[in-house]
């Protein structure tokens, strides 16, 4: 009879119990979250790409690029130009011939620039570090206008990527990418439309391209996020303090090249602001005393900005031409303002005023001329101002400007009524009336399915939604992050309008607004199906208490 080993023996040198995870299993599931919503932000970052290559956008490149931009840039990086942001003015009047195809006429310019070109080209009324983003897209991908466009997308996958690494342990925060991308590419599937987009009083004409730098806000908006939740956010990592250097080093670079940006520091320091108020109220009041670490992040984070912003002026003063500083001064603020009266009937006749540099220029002459303005001389003339813009004369435009605030200032004294309702009802009206002008537009291009790239895209937001739904309602750590993150997207869509409410309403002054519209709706829905969920639930649990079946009682004994 042959021995067989009994049960007993077995089940005694089995283990306990089989092991679940392995150490690559457990790490697979602490980084499944953070990988799927990173994942989704990715492809959508590559749908931005085939929207942008599909519909052919990289080749709307501005007069700023054409006129000013680009020949600076040539003349700094392909012929050794001082870098001190003007160029030679033979190469750059070369440019203001817009029959010209621009990417011939760079490499034209590049290997056979013009003989005796000694004259220096002052780039007026504008951000002249745009050629500093353009002389780099030239030395990394070639000189050719869609350079522009491929270093748009390196600096975007930056900021996404810095995002990612800095927040890749909380979670909550990573649906703001999503969002940001999805609206982004919602809002290129409508800029070939520019023409059928009327402002109220004007109609934008120019091609818009994703890189156009009156939307390099919209470029830096993830970065802003970065730093902006670095500030107030419940808890950081490590990864989020060593990727805050880069984020803040690329909103200053875009700030650079175009100063409207100045409004998402004004957002920033204004959440710290709130954030110092909170610790005032809690020691004072509560007699709470806040932690280091929640007095510290909001400091430095303040401290960096005020820092960066202090490091490139003092840049701008050792390399700007000294004329800079004179008679052309920065660029424009109060010619822009004096725009934004078009909006209200009665100001935009009584002022003969409208969305053009022209009208403005003539109503400032017609003012000075009416005051028997001493500053006024034969060279305030229309002809003189705009050909100044284009390098071929020498203008005080500082002056100008003091005397279009002047004009500003004097609107609000002799009809603050006007003024006011031009601001608080016809601005905002015409705001709605573009974005309701928008969405038609998408429907459009979903409806007649002239986008490859829309569908897909919407899934992957949905997906983003759904997937941060289902990670709330498992982790309190999750839904901690998330309302931080929902609060930080309420407090930049106010400061969002500032461009198109203090100077004029158009696709370019109102693309963070939109953007950040769609941020906070997103977050918006998450929460609702939180909501939902969570009434559910409680009605299961109710239904179940009720219909338990009651538990037998005993007798006696």
């Amino acid at each position: 009879m042959t021995n067989q080993p009994s049960t007993d023996s077995l089940d005694a040198g089995s283990p306990p119990a089989p092991v679940r995870w392995t150490w690559f299993g457990s790490t697979l599931r602490r980084n499944a979250i953070p990988a799927l919503l990173t994942g989704a932000a990715c492809l959508l970052l590559a749908l931005l790409g085939r929207t942008d290559r599909d519909k052919e956008l990289y080749e709307g490149v501005s007069h700023r690029y054409r006129f000013h931009a680009i020949p600076v840039a040539i003349s700094q990086v392909y012929h050794h130009r001082e870098h001190d942001y003007t160029s030679s003015t033979k190469l750059a009047h070369r440019f203001q011939d817009t029959k010209l195809d621009l990417d011939s006429l760079i490499w034209e310019m590049i290997w056979f620039p013009p003989k005796d070109d000694t004259e220096t080209y002052y780039w007026t009324a504008d951000d002249r570090g745009l050629s500093d983003y353009v002389a780099l897209a030239f030395r990394l991908y070639g000189p050719k206008t869609k350079s522009l466009t491929k270093f748009y997308f390196l600096i975007l996958g930056a900021a996404v990527a810095f995002f990612a690494i800095g927040y890749w342990r909380n979670p909550g925060v990573l649906l703001i990418p999503i969002l940001v991308l999805f609206g982004m590419l919602a809002l290129a599937q409508t800029l070939k439309l520019r023409t059928q987009l009327p402002s109220g009083v004007f109609e934008w004409q120019e091609e818009i391209a994703l890189h156009e730098s009156r939307m390099f806000d919209l470029l830096a908006m993830i970065s802003w996020f970065h730093l902006a939740l670095l500030a107030v956010a419940p808890r950081v990592t490590r990864a989020t303090w060593l990727t805050a250097a880069p984020q803040a080093a690329l909103i200053l670079f875009l700030y650079h090249a175009r100063s409207s940006l100045a409004w998402e520091y004004l957002a920033l320091m204004s959440m710290i602001g709130v954030r110092v108020g909170g610790w005032c109220w809690r020691r004072l009041v509560k007699a709470n005393r806040p932690t280091l670490d929640e007095v510290a992040r909001p400091v430095v984070v303040g401290v960096l900005v005020i820092a960066s912003l202090a490091a490139l002026g003092s840049y701008k003063r050792s390399t700007y031409n000294p004329v800079y500083f004179q008679e052309l001064g920065p660029r424009t603020f109060w010619h822009n303002a004096l725009m934004g009266f078009c909006y209200h009937p009665e100001l935009r006749d009584s002022l003969s005023v409208t969305v053009s540099d022209q009208e403005i220029a003539k109503l400032i002459i017609r003012h000075m001329q009416e005051t028997n303005d001493p500053r006024l001389n034969p060279s305030w003339e229309l002809n003189t101002m705009m050909n100044s813009l284009g390098g071929h004369c020498r203008f005080d435009w500082r002056t100008y400007e003091q005397v279009a605030k002047e004009i500003y200032l004097s609107v609000w004294r002799e009809h603050p009524n006007e003024a006011m309702s031009c601001y608080a009802y016809y601005k905002p009206l015409n705001i709605y009336a573009l974005g309701k002008l928008r969405i038609g537009m998408l429907e459009q291009v979903a409806d007649t399915h002239q986008s490859r790239t829309l569908l897909p895209g919407f899934l992957f937001a949905i997906f983003g939604l759904v997937a941060a739904t289902i990670f709330a309602r498992r982790s309190p750590e999750f839904r901690e992050e998330y309302r931080a993150a929902f609060r930080v997207a309420l407090g930049i869509l106010p400061f969002s309008l500032i461009p198109g409410i203090a100077f004029y309403a158009a696709v370019t002054t109102l693309a963070c607004f939109y953007i950040g519209f769609v941020v906070v709706l997103g977050f918006a829905l998450v929460g609702v199906a939180l909501g939902v969920c969570a009434v559910a639930a409680r009605l299961v649990s109710l239904a179940e208490r009720f219909h338990a079946p009651a538990l037998p009682v005993r007798v006696g004994n």
